[in-house]
């Protein structure tokens, strides 16, 4: 009699076990943020306030590994706008156009200063989901801007062909009246926002940017919602929660049927009139609204069904284990 190594992992199966760790945080008002002195340039502003964010996380990230077991992975979330700073430091367009790019440009190192901080030896596997950061790119000159409000989602075990680690990236769809302050005005096309003193601009209601992967094997317009293998994922930024038809956007990810959905947010809830893929087996939120509140759910037959209790490791930290 032959025994295949399936059989043998079928008789020995055991549960399949996932850490979440949220750091609650309110992000409505860029609660982190500091004031911006008189002669200080927007790039010296912007990037000590990508240091300090960056830094924050690396110290609640390894206070979360304190307690947990090392060879359970581990996804660690962030709210909405975390990286944001005060867009009433801005003094011109011109700086806005050069907080747009800085930005993007110094999260993505953040990132990787994160990651390599947080090496897998000491740490275990570590996916983080980092919040999003909300910045305005203009539409071919023409007075109207489009919001690029993403998360960029990062790890401490793969890397690229050029060593960095992995990222991928997941953009909000539908923009809100209050994801740049609060809107003075609806338009055809979206909203009026004042940003800033004399900084008046329209930005459009939905976004048309799509998910992108950076991995070993090259770049790909996909989320890479399966950097752990066990654990297939979807995130909803947001309004998307219940703007975006379900699987409106399963072309922008790797795998279908996630088990884990994260809603990353700024004034949106769990709901148990929202109907999930019948994959998902649990619901998190982390919302920035306020002072922040942190979500865990089971969800059955596509509905919220429970509340799931967390570990609260300091006022601003909690963890849960998921079993599957």
């Amino acid at each position: 009699m032959h025994h295949t190594i399936e059989g043998t992992k079928t008789m020995d199966k055991k549960n399949k076990e996932v850490y979440i760790a949220s750091l609650r945080q309110g992000t409505f008002h860029s609660e982190l943020s500091s004031e911006r002195a008189k002669d200080q340039s927007i790039q010296d502003y912007v990037s000590k306030e990508i240091n300090f964010r960056a830094n924050y996380v690396i110290e609640q990230v390894i206070e979360a590994t304190r307690n947990k077991d090392k060879n359970i992975p581990l996804f660690f979330t962030l709210p909405e706008f975390f990286w944001n700073v005060r867009l009433n430091v801005l003094r011109s367009k011109d700086e806005l156009y050069f907080l747009t790019d800085h930005m993007l440009e110094k999260l993505s190192d953040a990132q990787e200063f994160i990651m390599l901080n947080l090496p897998e030896s000491q740490f275990g596997k570590i996916v983080l989901l980092a919040g999003t950061l909300a910045v305005l790119t203009e539409i071919d000159d023409s007075e109207l801007f489009e919001s690029l409000n993403y998360c960029l989602i990062s790890n401490n075990f793969k890397k690229t062909q050029d060593g960095r680690f992995e990222k991928s990236v997941w953009p909000k769809r539908a923009t809100s009246h209050i994801d740049y302050g609060v809107k003075d005005k609806i338009t055809d096309n979206g909203f009026i926002f004042t940003i800033a003193k004399n900084l008046t601009i329209e930005v459009l209601n939905q976004s048309s940017f799509i998910s992108e992967h950076d991995s070993s094997k090259g770049f790909d317009l996909l989320l890479d919602n399966k950097v752990l293998d066990d654990f297939p994922f979807s995130i909803n930024i947001c309004l998307d929660y219940i703007a975006v038809k379900q699987g409106a956007r399963d072309d922008e990810m790797y795998e279908k049927e996630p088990v884990i959905d994260f809603l990353l947010s700024c004034g949106m809830s769990l709901s148990f009139d929202y109907t999930y893929p019948l994959s998902v087996k649990y619901a998190v939120m982390n919302d920035g609204m306020g002072d922040g509140s942190i979500s865990y759910y089971s969800v059955y037959n596509k509905h919220l069904l429970s509340e799931i209790p967390s570990k609260r490791i300091h006022p601003a930290l909690t963890l849960t284990k998921l079993s599957f």
